[in-house]
């Protein structure tokens, strides 16, 4: 930056334009705010006998999702089903018929249900898959309908920060 005196008294700056740039660079990072998109992911499993595998979905390449919601139905929404749980995880695929309950995300959900987790409890990152995991000596004979309400934003740590 260099200043000019004029004779008459009066002041000027003169600035270069990578000054500007770099001051309107710094103004728009301080209000940019990571994109946040409420999206309901839904899944439908086949389930004609127990243990079962519901494979949910998983965030695309640079998304991270934050799991706000989860609604677990049978075909028959009304009617709860007898002697069956069941469990979610996030990140490698769990064996349907021993997972490893150490690895379970959220445990012991009935079906019928709906439950609505506290922010930032389940984030899923990019390419990290969702499953539901049904076991119990009880029948879903309709088959299981997982309902996601998730929050996305962008893989960016100060994404993060606007869960």
């Amino acid at each position: 930056m260099r200043r000019i005196e004029l004779k008459a008294g009066a002041e000027v700056e003169l600035v270069t334009k990578a000054d500007l740039d770099a001051a309107v660079k710094s103004v728009t990072d301080l209000l940019r705010r990571p994109s946040i998109q409420y999206r309901r992911i839904s899944a439908f499993g086949e389930t004609p006998s127990l243990p079962a595998l519901v494979a949910v979905g998983a965030p695309p390449d640079g998304q991270v999702w934050e799991v706000r919601g989860l609604t677990l139905l049978s075909g028959d929404v009304s009617t709860p089903i007898a002697n069956v749980a069941a469990g979610v995880f996030i990140g490698g695929r769990p064996d349907a018929v021993q997972p490893n309950w150490g690895d379970c995300d959220v445990v012991d959900l009935p079906i019928p249900t709906s439950v609505a987790f506290p922010g930032r409890s389940l984030i899923a990152l990019s390419r990290q898959m969702v499953y539901v995991v049904v076991q119990g000596s009880g029948a879903i004979p309709m088959g299981l309908r997982v309902n996601l309400r998730v929050l996305a934003v962008p893989d960016h740590p100060e994404a993060l920060n606007w869960l």
